[in-house]
């Protein structure tokens, strides 16, 4: 308690007045592609262990609200929204906005690969929203996910409701035009590092997190990189490709560079840092043959039907590997080995793996791949899906369309 106040504290105040708007976006993570194609004007929710505006806490205040979610029914009361959009969809507190505002429409909108990753024993986002069930109401109007695979996951979670779970893709992968360059072919591996700023270092015994309550530690579970990134390095020059490590950081993270210098060590290779939220997208290239081990970015590339290779041995290299939730294609229940993907991250598999990606016909490819990208990352190119979706709930549009520059923002 004492922490949370001191946190609270620290928390910038704003006197801002809150405005009536039909429509509000829950968060502030991802309001920006939101904003994009919305024709009208949006109330957007900061939290309040980001910022607090005072007259909502201080009628929140007044009515006994002192909780999170009090805080979050004042502003909805003063905002009184038609329509209700989030990228954060693993907040469960979402979930409750719908039970206390019936009137109110809510759509949550995944923006990252879910699976059982938690930060603490008692289960991460899946088991907090199956908790909170069974003492709260909760619901949606639509879940709006990447593919078909995932719903399973979202649908279990609510006992007593049934939202819409509709797949519409990545909006931001949707969102960013192809790149389709004529140049040579590239080996880029797709980093997935932690934000060394807050000390997340890949070499550190701490537990960075648990799985289904087994605790994995920083070391254990940026492993699978290590191997991962000098497999692809090693491949690319055996076969005289350019390499290329393509960042998940900005420039300013030094670390992240740093650590896959001592990995690659003599190897030929580049390396990008992430410049804003559009960058990542815009480095590769249609003909790029692409390495990821499980995170978003290699699945929206693998959605627009690019060649990835997926050297999923995350859980297993941390002694974990009874879990399924870092295998490709979770939660689909695959074999440990496929053409193009692999849980075994052996020098000999991971190779066999990076041929078949590189070197297979067009044909094949295709055969191996659009069953299951139909069902891990539809792919909607300037978000017709999400234009109806919104359209259908009432919300103004601007209609199909790429990213706009003004509201792609920094990392």
């Amino acid at each position: 308690m004492v922490n949370h106040i001191k946190q609270l504290l620290k928390t910038p105040l704003v006197w801002r007045r809150v405005r009536h708007r039909r429509v509000m976006i829950y968060g502030s993570s991802g309001s920006e592609v939101i904003l994009n194609y919305l024709s009208e004007g949006a109330e957007v929710f900061k939290h309040p262990e980001y910022e607090i505006n005072a007259w909502v806490a201080l009628a929140a205040l007044v009515r006994g609200r002192i909780t999170r979610e009090g805080y979050l029914l004042t502003y909805l009361k003063w905002v009184k929204p038609r329509t209700v959009i989030t990228l954060e969809d693993n907040d469960p507190l979402f979930y409750r906005i719908q039970p206390l505002m019936p009137s109110c429409k809510t759509v949550a909108i995944q923006s990252g690969r879910r699976d059982n990753f938690a930060s603490s024993p008692i289960g991460g986002f899946f088991d907090e929203l199956r908790r909170q069930g069974e003492h709260h109401e909760l619901n949606a109007s639509v879940i709006a996910t990447f593919g078909p695979a995932v719903a399973s996951l979202y649908s279990e979670c609510f006992k007593h409701q049934s939202p819409i779970i509709t797949p519409i893709g990545s909006i931001r992968n949707n969102s960013i035009p192809e790149h389709n360059s004529q140049s040579k072919p590239r080996v880029v591996y797709i980093s997935s590092m932690p934000n060394f700023a807050v000390g997340g270092d890949p070499e550190s015994d701490k537990t960075l997190a648990y799985y289904h309550g087994s605790p994995v530690t920083y070391r254990q579970n940026w492993l699978a990189e290590r191997i991962a990134v000098l497999q692809a390095a090693r491949f690319s020059e055996k076969n005289h490709l350019p390499f290329v490590v393509l960042g998940k950081r900005t420039a300013k993270h030094e670390g992240e560079h740093r650590y896959f210098s001592q990995i690659i060590g003599n190897h030929q290779w580049e390396f990008f840092p992430c410049q804003n939220q559009a960058t990542s997208y815009e480095r590769i290239h249609s003909k790029d043959i692409i390495v990821a081990v499980d995170g978003t970015l290699g699945y929206e590339m693998f959605g627009r039907g690019y060649r990835v290779a997926f050297l999923s041995g995350r859980l297993r290299l941390a002694g974990l590997g009874q879990h399924k939730d870092c295998n490709f294609g979770f939660p689909i229940p695959l074999p440990d080995r496929g053409p193009f993907w692999t849980n075994d991250l052996s020098e000999a598999e991971t190779q066999r793996i990076l041929q078949f990606v590189a070197t297979s016909s067009q044909i094949e490819w295709e055969r191996e791949t659009r069953a299951l990208r139909e069902q891990l990352m539809v792919y909607n190119p300037l978000n017709t899906m999400l234009c109806d979706l919104l359209h259908a709930l009432g919300v103004s549009t601007t209609g199909p369309q790429n990213w706009r520059a003004e509201f792609i923002p920094e990392n």
